[in-house]
């Protein structure tokens, strides 16, 4: 009988670093980890197509291979089989690349211990598993990375971090939808993904998405549970979202399909927790989001010693939330030298400015992205838009990144008070803005420094370790 547990296909010529990996997954005991080493790309392609693994571990510097080609290569002939690559430490950039291509993960050889290595595998082989492949995208992969590097800063237990990786449940719907043209009825997919439930009320949020999968979906419900953390809120980490392209449908039609996927969530049993907001809401807290990534702005411009009257900014994004940006550091003497969608990204990116705000949705930059861009300050108003690694990459070249974590605080806090207020009043809104988001800024900002952490690292830490008190120790799901 074929050993039960994790295969893996270990493509590797340096004989130290194969026998070492090898030790290593021979002394992992649960799953256990049987192993198949060889020693080229061209070998290794060939036991692929004669035998199963669930993980290809990968080095990138093979005799017949070199760099991002190895990885290329192999995701031609066997784009069925996951890869995890390894990499020197001055390889940074190479794994980088690998992995928007898509790998897995990626280990550096001098840095990998049997943890380490039993982590990687392990939640590779569930991302894209049987009954895992809804999970497997570049977003979620790159959530997961963040996470699991800063539970390790604050040494969060073994339990939690196994609870926390993935969500605690996930729904998928259909939904009847008819169009305005009278043209038939057909069935659009929509998602309710549930990450730490326990926390308290359920944001009733739903955006409109061609492609849209369960990991995407997985990755913001995760930063809504760290950002509910970070700001002290008690909402939930629950992401919603109907896949189709928005461009599509009519106003009337995403009505429609919004009305019936509040149907749908008055059947689950969490429904009496959903906070929903009307339009004009919906309006407001965008607003605010907008306001309130621009008072960081000029928290983190102050850092740096830029005086805003006179800087530049180029924004990518032209709706509620840009505009509100943009307004703000108008007010305060910016000038906007650019602005506008993904169509015109690279343009916009190499564009000289003092900062350089994102806001349009569902962007996510490469590492040549990154390397266009010139500007001091990079502010993140939305998900997503650039990983862990891009952030060292930019702070090395002296670019302060103020991460989505931070940078979506204003819609958590004008969502908190409405609920709670029940108005929009928008001079209360600013009111409580500048104070709660400068107060949590100072904060992650002092722990960054003193741990030599990036803000986006020094922020989830912080999440991690309120979340993980609020736990007492106890079942927190």
């Amino acid at each position: 009988m074929a050993p039960v547990g994790i295969r893996v296909l270990l493509v590797e010529d340096n004989p130290l670093h194969a026998h070492l990996l090898q030790g290593f997954l021979k002394e992992l005991g649960h799953p256990p980890f049987p192993v198949h080493w060889v020693t080229s790309l061209e070998e290794g392609l060939k036991v692929a197509g004669e035998e199963d693994f669930e993980v290809v571990l990968l080095d990138l510097v093979l005799p017949d291979s070199q760099g991002l080609e190895t990885f290329l290569r192999w995701k031609s002939a066997a784009p069925q089989l996951p890869v995890v690559v390894l990499t020197g430490l001055d390889d940074m950039e190479l794994a980088t690349r690998a992995v928007e291509n898509g790998a897995q993960d990626y280990l550096i050889k001098n840095q990998i211990n049997r943890a380490l290595l039993s982590r990687s595998l392990r939640y590779t082989a569930e991302r894209t598993g049987a009954g895992g492949r809804e999970w497997d995208c570049p977003v979620l992969r790159a959530a997961h990375q963040q996470f699991l590097q800063a539970a390790e800063y604050v040494e969060l237990s073994p339990e939690l971090q196994e609870r926390w990786l993935f969500p605690k449940r996930s729904h998928v719907f259909s939904l009847p939808f008819r169009r305005d043209d009278g043209s038939g009825v057909e069935n659009i997919f929509a998602y309710r993904v549930s990450h730490i439930t326990s926390q308290g009320p359920l944001l009733a949020n739903c955006e409109l998405q061609a492609n849209l999968a369960l990991g995407e979906l997985a990755a913001r419900a995760m930063n809504m549970s760290w950002q509910s953390a970070l700001f002290g809120f008690p909402f939930a980490g629950v992401q919603g979202g109907i896949r189709v392209d928005p461009r599509g449908v009519t106003e009337s039609e995403k009505e429609q399909l919004e009305e019936l996927y509040r149907e749908e969530l008055s059947d689950l049993s969490t429904s009496k927790q959903d906070i929903f907001f009307d339009r004009e809401s919906e309006e407001s807290i965008e607003e605010a989001a907008g306001a309130g990534l621009g008072i960081l702005i000029e928290a983190g411009a102050s850092q740096l010693d830029l005086d805003l009257q006179g800087a530049t900014a180029v924004i990518l994004g032209v709706g509620t939330r840009a505009r509100a940006t943009a307004r703000f550091l108008k007010d305060k003497g910016v000038r906007i030298v650019g602005m506008g969608e993904a169509p015109d990204k690279e343009e916009l990116l190499q564009k000289p400015c003092d900062i350089m705000v994102i806001h349009e949705k569902n962007l996510r930059l490469t590492s040549w992205d990154v390397n266009l861009i010139n500007c001091r300050l990079l502010a993140e108003g939305v998900n997503d838009s650039i990983t862990p690694e891009h952030d060292q990459s930019l702070e090395q070249r002296g670019i302060l990144v103020l991460p989505d974590i931070l940078g979506g605080g204003g819609f958590l806090i004008e969502s908190h008070r409405q609920w709670k207020e029940g108005s929009n009043e928008r001079e209360r809104t600013d009111q409580i803005l500048e104070q709660m988001l400068i107060s949590v800024f100072e904060r992650v900002q002092a722990r960054s420094q003193k741990e030599k952490l990036t803000l986006r690292q020094g922020a989830l830490c912080e999440a991690l370790e309120a979340l993980q008190r609020r736990s007492d120790g106890g079942s927190f799901f």
